[in-house]
């Protein structure tokens, strides 16, 4: 309760408290962010919470301990996107689907899952492609870089695709995941590549002979 991790986080805790809210522990002051205090950590989250959605979990991801212990109450939600099956980051989403777990394909299905009404005023993504089959493409720098490296349509290796875009391989993961849910790219065991442009967009032009 005492000890901030990660350090970014002590920010978000002043908010908390600040706002009158609980911390909640099954560890004393003075614990440290030790591995075997995470799972623990879990469970409190799953029991906190209204649904456990699942976005990327290995077969040994802690997610799925988070969502096991979600799945073993009565009253637990278990959301999963699914992924590929050859990709290693998504088979433990799979084995979850595989086991009874709710599909989910954006946040539409969600909120229908918990009965929650879709907020007015803006409009919602569509959990189906749009029927130009152009979908709503991710906003920002590390979201462009990606899809600009990709707009030849040819597949790209992810070491290869990092070496382009000069992300972080946590970055590129999670950009990734993000066009592959707006159904712009695809992964294979070959590598990365872009399904569909962005309206607007244009391929890369042919190179110019001798080039």
């Amino acid at each position: 309760l005492d000890v901030t991790y990660p350090r970014a986080n002590a920010a978000l805790l002043a908010r908390v408290r600040a706002a009158g809210g609980t911390m909640v522990s099954e560890h004393p002051p003075g614990a440290r962010p030790r591995a075997a205090n995470f799972l623990p950590r879990n469970r409190l989250i799953a029991a906190l919470a209204a649904a456990v959605v699942v976005v990327e979990a290995a077969v040994d991801s802690g997610s799925l301990a988070t969502a096991r212990a979600a799945g073993s109450r009565g009253s637990g939600r278990v959301m999963v996107v699914p992924g590929a099956p050859w990709d290693p980051g998504a088979a433990g989403c799979n084995a979850l689907l595989r086991d009874g777990a709710t599909l989910v394909r954006g946040l539409p299905d969600v909120l229908e899952e918990l009965g929650i009404p879709a907020p007015t005023g803006r409009p919602l993504p569509s959990a189906e492609p749009a029927a130009t089959g152009v979908a709503p493409w991710p906003t920002g720098a590390a979201a462009r870089a990606v899809l600009t490296a990709l707009i030849d349509g040819q597949v790209v290796g992810t070491a290869s695709l990092a070496a382009a875009t000069a992300l972080a391989p946590s970055t590129l993961a999670t950009v990734l995941l993000e066009l592959e849910l707006a159904g712009l790219v695809q992964r294979t065991a070959a590598g990365v590549q872009a399904l569909v442009l962005p309206s607007g967009w244009q391929a890369k032009p042919a190179p110019a002979p001798g080039a």
